[in-house]
């Protein structure tokens, strides 16, 4: 019973991990409030949550051993709550808007960081694997959530679908029940610095792959509006179903990864360039939302995907800093995707088709580094992932 209501705690803060997609349906509408923004300007708002969640994981990894997960955990989740406010009472100023993202940004890197740190607390092995797909689509559910319900009400006033955010409430009581207290962690188990190249380049795949699934969601209202394909509801519906995937994929991901093994990586990036150039050459919503199936897969799969391998780069002593530096690393991703898309669009001209059309190249460049340059290459599968999940060993 205990280790059921720490699931139930560890799946309630999870459904905050993507609480910053509540503003990507919203950016088409907020760019008509600030119409002498620019468009890299307005996306900020939606990418500014991902880089400063990068120094909340670095130095939530080092709190631990001053403060405890649990009191950490409850005080980002009230800072990511509260947050819904401000945009609310205070809406005419972009820099109210990007210190709001911000404040989203920290509580979510502490809680994304910390709740991975709990399971592994807890559970070992397939159960702990098991708790990862749970958790995995407990994100994707969180994120579908507030996707779908703040495009429907941006189209009443776009400002009150930070309001979503009030509806986590529930989740820091539960959080505060059934999470068991814990102390800081002592001196000497601190863990040691153990990091290799492999593990900076397998972040920096990750890096790449980030920008352009980023790309997607920051982009993809403005082609809807550009081809006249729906209003801001229908962005926030594609953004759901981008979301909704995750949550069967969540629970066949560890099935793919036996199939596949260190492939699994090209696979995923292979749907999400499918995505992209369905998406791109569209002129029916139902491809939209077909790109939207395959993106959301594709991102679905690689995510976990990735956590689990990063583990079995390094010793267990360092498994933790090196989950927050492919996180770090994809978090910063999200951060440089506007200057990235701005540099695409000086080349290639606005077209947001066009736009797409590149990243739907450029991941499939990125698979192709993931077949034949992957870190992961330097292991071997076990053929026990049901023991547990995946393991590794130097060939």
């Amino acid at each position: 019973m205990e280790k059921r209501k720490i699931i139930i705690a560890v799946l309630c803060m999870s459904t905050l991990a993507l609480c910053y997609m509540l503003i990507a349906p919203l950016l088409a509408e907020i760019n008509k409030s600030f119409p002498n923004a620019t468009a890299t300007q307005i996306q900020l708002i939606y990418t500014i949550p991902s880089i400063i969640a990068v120094p909340a994981m670095l130095i939530s990894g080092k709190m631990v051993c001053y403060f405890s997960k649990k009191n950490m955990v409850l005080i980002s989740m009230f800072i990511i709550v509260i947050s819904g406010l401000i945009p609310v009472l205070f809406n005419s100023n972009l820099i109210v808007l990007y210190i709001a993202s911000g404040l989203i940004g920290s509580g979510v890197g502490v809680v994304t960081t910390l709740s991975s740190n709990i399971v592994s607390d807890y559970f070992e092995d397939l159960e702990c694997a098991s708790i990862m797909g749970y958790q995995s689509t407990a994100i994707s559910i969180g994120g579908a959530i507030v996707s779908v319900i703040s495009g429907k009400v941006a189209a009443i006033n776009w400002s009150y679908s930070y309001l979503i955010l009030l509806m986590f409430i529930p989740c820091i009581f539960i959080v505060l029940k059934f999470l068991p207290n814990d102390r800081p962690l002592k001196k000497s188990e601190k863990t040691n610095n153990n990091l290799n190249n492999r593990l900076f380049y397998f972040a920096f795949l990750g890096f790449l792959c980030q920008i352009f699934v980023t790309a997607y969601n920051s982009n993809i209202a403005f082609f809807i509006q550009d081809k006249n394909l729906g209003s801001v509801e229908v962005a926030g519906v594609v953004n759901s179903l981008f979301m909704l995937i995750g949550i069967p994929a969540g629970f066949i991901v560890g099935r793919l990864t036996k199939i596949f093994k260190r492939n699994i990586f090209c696979i995923a990036v292979s749907f999400i360039a499918c995505g992209f150039l369905i998406t791109a050459f569209s002129n029916d919503i139902k491809f939209v939302y077909l790109g939207a199936f395959f993106i959301g897969f594709g991102f679905a799969v690689r995510s976990p995907s990735a956590m689990t391998f990063t583990v079995e780069l390094v010793s267990s002593e360092s498994a933790a800093m090196a989950m927050a530096i492919v996180g770090a690393f994809a978090n910063i991703g999200n951060f440089v995707t506007p200057f990235v898309i701005k540099m695409i669009a000086n080349i290639i001209g606005n077209d947001v088709s066009s736009i797409f059309v590149v990243c739907g190249i450029s991941t499939i460049v990125i698979a192709g580094l993931y077949l034949f340059t992957n870190p992961i290459k330097k292991y071997v599968e076990t053929n026990n992932i049901e023991k547990s999940f995946v393991q590794v060993e130097e060939r």
